[in-house]
């Protein structure tokens, strides 16, 4: 008969030393990221999102710019004010949530008018399966869902927004690589960024 007998010694020094390793490596990542915070260099974006990630990387993308030409604040404001031809909406982005399906991706955001109150508007656009080659391309909608009348006002404005965004997200994490934005594809509940060499397109000259 064999008896294996287990050194309860040596078993605890492992553990404390993966302790400490572990312990170590978060520091280090916790000192890596304040230097990028300190100098101003933002947080690498992932390939892939899950939706409440999804949803809270696409919120400064939607916040844009101030229309005045006031500097960006420092924070992402939780609602801003849309205007077109007289009219007016507060868009409250922190009401942003997101669902992924398989070759789709459903955004819903509240609206606020004084004629209408507080109510959803859904957007939804169908991108490529896993096959990337579909490029930054997708189809959405005509009248999005939601409340009927902020729908059919500002309904074109929140897929305007909300697909600017999506492409905004794709081209700044293809730059922090050095590469260009090459596809969108939505599977398994995960939203893909792929990217690639830049396309050269290059034009024969009639002679």
């Amino acid at each position: 008969m064999l008896v294996v007998i287990f050194s309860e010694q040596g078993r605890d020094g492992s553990d404390e030393d993966r302790g400490r390793d572990r312990e170590e490596s978060e520091e280090r990542d916790e000192e890596e990221e304040d230097e990028r915070h300190r100098r101003g260099i933002p947080d690498p974006i992932p390939s892939r999102f899950d939706p409440r990630p999804l949803a809270q990387a696409l919120h400064p993308h939607l916040a844009g710019r101030p229309a005045d030409g006031s500097a960006v604040p420092a924070s992402t404001p939780s609602t801003i004010v849309w205007s077109s031809a007289g009219d007016e909406v507060i868009v409250h982005l922190d009401s942003l949530q997101v669902r992924i399906l398989d070759g789709a991706v459903v955004a819903s955001m509240d609206l606020e008018s004084d004629q209408t109150g507080r109510a959803p508007v859904t957007v939804r656009f169908a991108l490529a399966g896993q096959d990337p080659a579909a490029g930054l391309i997708a189809t959405t909608d005509e009248v999005p869902g939601g409340h009927p009348v902020l729908a059919a006002r500002w309904g074109t404005a929140v897929q305007e927004a909300v697909w600017a965004s999506l492409l905004g997200l794709a081209s700044d994490h293809a730059a922090q690589n050095g590469f260009a934005p090459h596809g969108l594809s939505a599977v398994h509940g995960a939203l893909r960024l792929h990217m690639g060499s830049p396309f050269q397109l290059t034009a024969q000259v009639p002679r």
